[in-house]
Order: C-alpha cells, then structure tokens, then sequence
C-alpha cells in the first residue's frame, strides 16, 4: 500500500492499494498532482525515482519512519 502522509499536521492525504509498481504509485501520484506537492520523502524504491521529479524528491529511509511498521 502507498500512503501519502502531510508532514504538517500528519493527516493522510492519500492512499494507493496495490504493489509496489510504478502503475501503482502513478495512480496515487496523479491524484496528489492536485494538491500541488512540493515536496516528497520516500524509501529508495525505483517507482519513486522514475516518477517524481528529482527536484520533489528526498529518497531516505530516515523521513519514512513515521509511515512504515518498526
């Protein structure tokens, strides 16, 4: 599942069901292009690198924490 999560207030924004392709991630990513991101924090998976700008993204285990079990 992706989960789209604001930093600000830790409400979730947005959510995918599937795996972890990068058909998956676009649907999510295609609604969240409304909101008008600014910003992404995301694990190293390849479907992130391929489909959010370089300059939107932070890829680190460190800032997904909050998301993510354990």
């Amino acid at each position: 599942m992706w989960k789209a999560y604001c930093r600000a207030t830790g409400e979730l924004v947005d959510w995918e069901c599937g795996n972890r392709s990068t058909q998956t991630l676009r649907k999510m990513l295609d609604r969240l292009e409304q909101l008008d991101v600014k910003v992404f924090f995301a694990d190293n998976w390849e479907a992130c690198a391929e489909l959010i700008p370089q300059e939107l993204l932070t890829q680190t285990k460190a800032e997904t924490h909050g998301v993510e079990p354990g």
